[in-house]
């Protein structure tokens, strides 16, 4: 079986031609052939093609997605990856009944949710569909039947045609059609398309609000697609362009996966509304080496939406850096595009995207790195620090003789980071779910700035209340320390002797005022505190001549004494 997507214009064949053939891969049906989009005209079209109304271009950001990467790869898995085998559910009949029928929900869920994972990772907003009941919705499943009892694929189909209706022709002009496909495979065709894939401007084009797919496939029927993309008066399928992204890149800026690239076509593309593209260029590097650009399939303004320029980059290993296909792994793949050259009011001269190619089944890396200081006062201790780990997964070099230091971890990676140096006391860095680089400055204490407190007994730059404040109550029960290197937590630095400085600590855990200290009293509220269950509500108990009778005045106490941050 072959399928057919519409678009004569490129190939200047009649709407009922052959066409040429594509392979779209084994996945898919053998072959397509490929002729035009359907175009807009330009009176209806130009004012979508503005700058949003309140933004305008100075207030526009460049074409690069805001998603991290693990955004990106759950955005795939729950979006793009449960639409594969989806089942249509045709409801309807052929000739001569000629009933459009409908199709599952889950499928049409389908087909929208992979309509809005690339609109979402190439920075635009989410669509929606119209009901079946729609006119739209009712016209674009009238045109999936006429192109599927019919030869070919028109745009604007005879009444002699089988099953013609006036609102199936109506949207055969609105809509992407395609023959041998149907949801989600037939989006995944219009953004695999050659020439001036105007199909995949349609879908990348920024005002679209609202489509419908329309599909059949059954006994005489031949699978077939139609997905509504054409404003048709003031029906809301176009709504205000929207303030980002500035221009719309294929592959997008950004974190893509591999499964998505136009592998069948090798065709980039960028636009960018009222841009002029007759004399844009384009160059990619990969690893700092140009790729070369083996052609450009076009270099214009022809209705499909935005503006565009769709060019081939080499994708040959023999012939010099490529673009690859392939699967990255574990390293993901970047390539730097500049696309330059443009000209119109308001349009910039050049804009440069990072498109990085991934495996969203494996895990990416990201940065923590930073300053450890200040570095005046302890100039000739830095090189000495020690920067111990906890979480898994994460890997610190050895910090630099000006403090700079520099650590990875996997995406999503929780954990702590624990700069060591004797003689002094650095807090331990708390890292919670970390989906991007982070740059984090750590500054240190020296003895001359110790508090007069210190709650960190086994310091370790943490307030553990199964270790620290275990550690407190021993004392104030007056129970031997003598055990406590068992209970040392992660990345400790305090050996078995210096567990007895507790019993000299000058705040001695005094934290309501008053004598004794009491572990009922002064213990309970530090590990309250540490556990991050201090409140307003909770006040001193059983604690005679208590200075600080509530948690806040023991807050402010503990605070100001022991360089804590409750």
């Amino acid at each position: 079986m072959s399928f057919l997507i519409d678009s004569t214009r490129y190939f200047g064949l009649s709407l009922a031609g052959c066409g040429t053939w594509l392979m779209l891969g084994a996945s898919a049906a053998r072959g397509a052939q490929l002729l035009d989009a359907p175009r807009a005209d330009a009176t209806v079209l130009h004012e979508y093609l503005s700058a949003h109304p309140e933004t305008g271009k100075n207030g526009l950001k460049s074409n690069q997605s805001a998603l991290t990467r693990g955004q990106v790869a759950n955005l795939y898995n729950t979006l793009f990856v449960t639409g594969n085998g989806a089942a249509m559910g045709w409801v309807g009949a052929g000739s001569p009944t000629c009933d459009p029928g409908t199709t599952n929900d889950s499928f049409k869920t389908a087909t929208l949710n992979r309509i809005n994972f690339i609109r979402q990772i190439s920075g635009l907003p989410a669509i929606t569909f119209f009901n079946a009941t729609d006119v739209v919705g009712q016209g674009a499943q009238s045109s999936a039947l006429m192109q599927g009892v019919n030869p070919g694929l028109m745009h604007s189909p005879p009444a002699t045609w089988t099953c013609y209706s006036a609102a199936g022709a109506n949207a055969a002009g609105k809509s992407n059609l395609a023959k041998g496909l149907s949801g989600p495979t037939a989006i995944n065709a219009y953004m695999d398309e050659a020439g001036s894939a105007g199909h995949r401007r349609w879908i990348l084009f920024p005002p679209l609000a609202k489509s419908y797919s329309g599909d059949v496939s059954g006994t005489g029927v031949t699978q077939a697609s139609d997905m509504w993309v054409i404003q048709n008066g003031n029906d809301g399928t176009w709504g205000p362009r929207p303030a980002t992204p500035d221009g719309v890149a294929w592959p997008p800026g950004g974190f893509v996966p591999y499964q998505v690239l136009p592998k069948n076509s090798n065709a980039w593309s960028f636009s960018y509304p009222n841009a002029n593209m007759s004399a844009a260029n384009a160059t990619v590097t990969k690893n700092g080496n140009p790729v070369a650009i083996l052609g450009y399939e076009a270099r214009d303004g022809a209705g499909y939406g935005d503006p565009a320029i769709l060019f081939r980059p080499n994708n040959v290993a023999s012939a010099g850096e490529f673009v690859s296909y392939a699967n990255p792994g574990s390293v993901d793949q970047s390539y730097v595009v500049t696309v330059s050259g443009m000209t119109g009011t308001g349009v910039p001269a050049s804009i440069t995207y990072t498109v990085t190619v991934i495996d969203p089944a494996a895990p990416g890396m990201i940065t923590i790195n930073g300053k450890i200081g200040p570095a005046a006062s302890i100039t000739d201790a830095l090189p000495r620090v020690q920067l111990c780990t906890s979480g898994g997964g994460v890997t610190c070099g050895v910090p630099s003789s000006t403090g700079a230091y520099s650590c990875t971890a996997p995406e999503g990676w929780s954990g702590s980071i624990h700069p060591q140096l004797a003689g002094y006391r650095i807090p331990a860095q708390v890292f919670t779910n970390v989906g991007a680089n982070v740059t984090r400055d750590i500054g240190v204490r020296t003895a001359a700035s110790f508090p007069s407190c210190n709650l960190d007994i086994d310091n370790n730059g943490l307030l553990d209340p199964a270790i620290d404040g275990v550690a407190i109550m021993r004392q104030l029960l007056g129970i031997n320390q003598a055990a406590l290197p068992a209970l040392a937590g992660v990345c400790a630095q305090a050996s078995s002797a210096t567990h007895n400085f507790v019993a000299s600590n000058s705040f001695n855990f005094n934290a309501s005022g008053g004598t004794p200290a009491l572990a009922s009293s002064d213990g309970l509220m530090i590990v309250r505190a540490m556990r991050g269950m201090a409140s307003a509500s909770m006040n001193v108990l059983g604690k005679t001549g208590a200075a600080n009778t509530n948690w806040a005045q023991v807050q402010s106490t503990l605070n100001a004494t022991c360089g804590t941050n409750f």
